[in-house]
């Protein structure tokens, strides 16, 4: 029996792989160089005490058993996870590395990264700042590897300067990504922006900056302290400028995340503007008390912007927030034409979005219009004629998101799909569904109440999902264009978190993989607050495409 072996991100798919490699031993031989190109490992004491010495001995395996001498060779990417009780054991000395203080607990990582000998990726997850010898032992052994930094985070907020781990990424040449989460410190003087400030202006090959968090006033320090207590503006400003050289130069980053405007303006220091390529600005996080980003937008230049998204506050509770959605609206049209365009959570009634698609839409390859969470959505149906503009002035798309509504009856809402299905590049369709169940709208005193109206959805409306799919492709082919690949169905699944309730569940609608079953569809989702996936085969019923 022959095989071909192809490469697949799919989770249920290399479980599938996995199955038959059990089964067949050619297989098994087939997918040799394909196991373990990603591997993880968690240091802590979450899900158990022991469980970073158990991650040790697994690396220390994988060194020293023959058999796993090929996936050692194989692998390509390593993912560190921790919770923020990490173990620290024994403390070791390294001569071969300046006799740097060691923790036990990577000695073994150390060892694997330099038995590799092609590392990609190297994601740091961990709750706690990378140590030092961990960037050094990548950047000798792999140079060219890209370093991810997730979750960076330090030892302490009001650290000072003199940090090894954060010196280290600052010169770092596989530092790629960093994501820092910033929200109000307990610290008497908070130094992270500082910190991180340093680390983005002189990290030479740093790609992508995300910044989440909500800056904290002198007002809110002095309530947290006490007026007498409180560091003055002489004091933030002496500490934080001893984390920066005499003399620097901007950063060329291409991507930009930040939670609020205010953000901007701290990197506008550091950070060629020009040069950004990817720009994200998610507005849900009220910084109206720092008016410098709106006026930063109108007088910046992003001459290589190609994305561009942008989320809006859901509610506005003052006419200077909706004067706010409209510099943003203004600044979007004074931007490049775009080849991605994401506006969330605000677009018929807030901004013109017929001229924002009149003048990006020739340009635009991926599109999205989603507006608010927190209501029903009937309202929030984009609208026929902005639809129209779409269809008749993106010559180019071939991604777009609107909002979709379906009722308790399994009807789905023709016109909607109609239009859409007359452009002719279109590949993927994603559709924020609407609510025909009564739905919790985040006023319950839970911080994580779930609600599990994604599931209720699946369970008791599985038959409009064949319709949906299948009426559209019945409208593609009486235009003369090619099948949708991909419906992704994004479901309001109400998980709070400090900025409202999120979406988390997502149905991905493929045709069947057997060219035998033109009556099948493939339904791939993911189960909310896990990462648990499912999957289900849907057939046509008889009336599928009568809508």
């Amino acid at each position: 029996m022959e095989f071909r072996v192809r490469s697949v991100d799919l989770a249920d798919d290399v479980i599938v792989w996995r199955d038959l490699s059990n089964v067949h031993k050619s297989f098994y031989e087939g997918i040799r160089r394909f196991r373990g190109r990603s591997e993880t490992f968690h240091f802590g004491r979450i899900p158990g005490p022991k469980i970073a010495r158990l991650t040790r001995r697994r690396i220390q395996d994988l060194l020293d058993s023959p058999r796993e001498t090929s996936i050692v060779s194989n692998i390509r990417q390593i993912t560190i996870t921790s919770d923020r009780e990490s173990e620290d054991d024994e403390v070791w000395e390294m001569p071969c590395l300046g006799n740097l203080k060691i923790y036990g607990k990577w000695a073994e990582l150390l060892n694997l990264i330099a038995a590799i000998p092609r590392l990609h990726t190297l994601l740091f997850k961990a709750f706690e700042p990378m140590p030092s010898f961990l960037v050094h032992q990548l950047e000798r052994y792999h140079p060219t590897a890209r370093l991810e930094i997730q979750n960076w985070t330090r030892h302490a907020d009001d650290a000072d300067h003199t940090d090894p781990c954060e010196i280290a990424l600052s010169k770092s040449v596989n530092l790629r990504s960093i994501h820092a989460d910033l929200w109000v410190s307990e610290a008497r003087i908070d130094l992270r922006l500082s910190a991180l400030k340093r680390i983005t202006s002189s990290a030479p090959n740093l790609d992508e900056v995300k910044i989440h968090g909500e800056r904290d006033s002198m007002g809110d320090r002095s309530r947290l302290w006490g007026i007498w207590n409180s560091p003055s503006e002489q004091e933030l400003c002496d500490m934080d400028m001893a984390f920066m050289p005499e003399t620097w130069c901007k950063n060329s980053t291409k991507s930009i995340e930040v939670l609020g405007k205010s953000y901007l303006v701290t990197l506008n220091d550091f950070v060629e503007f020009s040069l950004v390529e990817n720009l994200h600005i998610d507005q849900r996080q009220n910084d109206i008390l720092y008016a410098g980003g709106a006026s930063l937008l109108g007088s910046i230049s992003f001459n290589s912007l190609r994305c561009l998204t942008v989320v809006f506050p859901e509610l506005f509770a003052s006419l200077v927030d909706l004067e706010n959605v409209r510099g943003m609206a203004s600044f979007i049209l004074q931007c490049r034409p775009l080849e991605s365009l994401e506006i969330l959570e605000s677009t018929g009634q807030n901004i013109d979005c017929q001229s924002i698609v009149r003048y990006h839409g020739p340009n635009l390859r991926r599109l999205a219009l989603f507006d608010s969470t927190n209501s029903r959505l009937e309202a929030a149906v984009i609208s026929v004629p902005i639809l129209k503009s779409i269809r008749d002035f993106s010559p180019n798309l071939e991604n777009i998101g609107v909002n979709a509504l379906f009722s308790k009856n399994e009807s789905i809402d023709t016109s909607t799909l109609s239009i859409l299905a007359q452009i002719a590049p279109l590949r993927i369709v994603r559709l924020r569904c609407g609510s025909p169940f009564g739905m919790n709208r985040g006023d319950d005193t839970f911080e994580n109440s779930t609600e599990t109206y994604g599931s209720k959805f699946r369970a008791s409306n599985g038959n409009w999902i064949a319709k949906l799919w299948f009426f559209i492709q019945a409208r593609r082919d009486e235009y003369g264009f090619r099948p949708i690949k991909e419906v992704h169905l994004i479901y309001p699944e109400h998980i709070r978190t400090s900025l409202g309730p999120q979406h988390f569940a997502l149905d991905i609608v493929r045709a069947s993989e057997r060219n035998d079953r033109p009556d099948e569809i493939r339904v791939d989702g993911n189960i909310p607050a896990s990462g648990k996936s499912t999957r289900r085969i849907l057939k046509m019923a008889a009336n599928a495409q009568d809508g």
